[in-house]
């Protein structure tokens, strides 16, 4: 069980009664007081190890309740690889080519994306999809002119419900390409530059 709500809830206390908890096993009872306690940030409990007890106005006793699985108190966002925020595209580009790569690890997966969710929103938002366990962003429709400032903001949540944002900006140009020389070498006078920008 992992979780950013590190508060445990005590139920079923009677009237008159006092209580107490334990955060290591049957060691360290310590008196509890309303009906909850908080365990610490970013800390793992075995299972059995928080327990607690109440006694009654008269001394009786109670038996102790226990935590059955493991929990995981993870209050750490989600850290964004470093990579470039600016992006540009070229025009007529294909809806299948991505256009960003979001990349997030959290505190409980060693692996970018592992254990993350993406979504996006933003004033563009519509403009763009991205895949939930990926973070693979790509336009929805064909950008057919050219334009400046797509910015759209990525969210990335992990397991516990920590959330991490990173505004990306994305601008549509005619990008420069590039010749391809066919000839032996760059000087090879039977080269001719075709319509297309190749040497031939």
């Amino acid at each position: 069980n992992i979780t950013n709500n590190g508060v445990i809830t005590v139920n079923n206390l009677e009237v008159g009664a006092t209580w107490q908890y334990s955060i290591s096993g049957d060691n360290g009872f310590v008196d509890g007081t309303g009906n909850n306690f908080t365990l610490a940030d970013n800390a793992t409990y075995a299972a059995n190890a928080i327990q607690v007890r109440q006694t009654d106005a008269v001394g009786n006793v109670s038996d102790i309740s226990k935590n059955t699985l493991r929990i995981v108190v993870d209050n750490t966002d989600p850290i964004f690889n470093l990579q470039p925020t600016e992006i540009n595209v070229d025009v007529d580009t294909p809806i299948t080519t991505t256009v960003y790569d979001a990349q997030a690890t959290n505190l409980n997966g060693g692996n970018a994306d592992e254990g993350i969710t993406y979504r996006i929103k933003g004033t563009n938002a519509d403009k763009f999809s991205i895949t939930t366990d990926t973070g693979i962003l790509t336009y929805k429709t064909i950008q057919t002119s050219v334009h400046d400032n797509d910015t759209v903001t990525i969210v990335a949540t992990d397991v516990a419900g920590n959330e991490a944002e990173r505004s990306i900006t994305i601008s549509v140009k005619t990008l420069a390409q590039g010749f391809a020389i066919n000839g032996e070498n760059a000087g090879n006078p039977s080269g001719k530059v075709s319509a297309a920008g190749d040497v031939n």
